[in-house]
């Protein structure tokens, strides 16, 4: 009994060892596809990108004979569960539908999902978006909300007693509004001024209770004023509004219909560009680096906002139990935990490494 185990042991790492040496001798398909950054061919057809920059170094260190095949996203992943391709080597995303059929190495980039829309707004429509929001708008009519709170408490006292803030009581109430404001701001124009004791009290607590008021409303301001500049005019509820364009079978193409939206399908990130820019789509969903690399190549015209609740990691895809899947982790790790990983990411993403992580 004790001699069939070891024999069996002996067996299954001879076949083991086996299997690493035929991957290392055979001469390795390797399925990407046109996903710049990380996958393109250059005008003299070469690959390159961050993934295949990634592979070749992994594939020079493990002694690996390889050839790129050209395919499309469906076939890359349906061709490495069936044998066809020995790895996947492009901006391939790592989800649990995916890992039924395929195991993938280490991620190599975390990133999110993007949305991408025509940037035609003027510089004087965007400042109005500021002034219009709804943070702004809260925080303003909290002010008048304060205002007409001291305005009134003045307006008590001297309502009887002083024809500054006499009169019908609209008027008197607007006196005193009047009044509350110009004191906060320290402009005190000295037209109106309280002479009860009971009113003179209210304007000495409002003077400085009004100092603290106007430091705390200002910043408010600003931060609203901040955030709705930062702030993306797109999220998924509002895409149900337009015309939205994506990469058949992606992660994105998956989101997008679990929130019921039905997208148009593009093979090319460049068909979905040019589509934008037609007008003939409002929105792009894909991939965020994927995304910041094409609105950097086409300019300023496009803009891309990310989507932060929807993480990707990406990494390379094997067929299930593949012999080349632990060697490859190994290199993989050790390069992207290396000094010259982020000098790869920099070359071909330039200022947009912050996306990644």
């Amino acid at each position: 009994m004790k001699k069939s185990f070891i024999l069996g042991i002996i067996a299954t790492l001879l076949f083991t060892s086996a299997q690493v040496c035929i991957a290392k001798n055979k001469v390795l398909k390797i399925a990407t596809r046109q996903s710049p950054p990380f996958s393109y061919q250059d005008k003299y057809g070469v690959w390159k990108g961050i993934s295949i920059e990634l592979w070749q170094n992994i594939a020079r260190i493990n002694n690996y004979q390889y050839t790129f095949e050209d395919t499309n996203l469906h076939e890359l992943l349906d061709g490495v569960k069936n044998g066809k391709y020995d790895v996947g080597v492009a901006g391939i995303t790592i989800t649990s539908d995916r890992e039924k059929f395929l195991d993938f190495s280490q991620p190599f980039i975390s990133s999110t999902l993007g949305v991408a829309s025509l940037n035609d707004n003027s510089p004087w429509l965007s400042v109005l978006h500021k002034f219009i929001s709804l943070t702004f708008l809260k925080v303003l009519l909290m002010l008048i909300a304060v205002l007409l709170l001291a305005g009134l408490g003045v307006w008590f006292f001297e309502r009887k007693k002083n024809e500054e803030f006499g009169g019908k009581s609209h008027s008197g109430l607007a006196s005193a509004f009047w009044w509350a404001a110009v004191t906060m701001t320290t402009v005190g124009y000295g037209d109106k001024s309280p002479r009860t004791p009971g009113g003179r009290i209210v304007g000495l607590l409002w003077m400085f209770v009004s100092v603290i008021i106007l430091t705390s409303f200002t910043a408010a301001i600003v931060s609203s004023l901040t955030i709705a500049s930062t702030e993306s005019k797109v999220t998924l509820n509002s895409l149900r509004h337009g015309l939205v364009a994506t990469v058949p079978n992606s992660v994105a193409d998956v989101t997008l219909k679990k929130f019921n939206i039905t997208p148009l399908n593009f093979n090319t990130c460049e068909g979905m560009f040019d589509a934008l820019s037609k007008g003939k789509v409002d929105y792009l969903v894909y991939d965020l680096p994927v995304l910041r690399y094409y609105g950097t190549k086409y300019g300023p015209k496009f803009n891309i906002t990310a989507l932060e609740k929807y993480r990707q990691d990406f990494g390379f895809a094997f067929r299930l139990d593949s012999p080349l899947e632990n060697d490859v982790d190994v290199e993989l790790l050790r390069i992207v935990h290396s000094p010259s990983w982020r000098d790869i990411k920099t070359r071909y993403l330039g200022n947009w490494t912050s996306d990644l992580r």
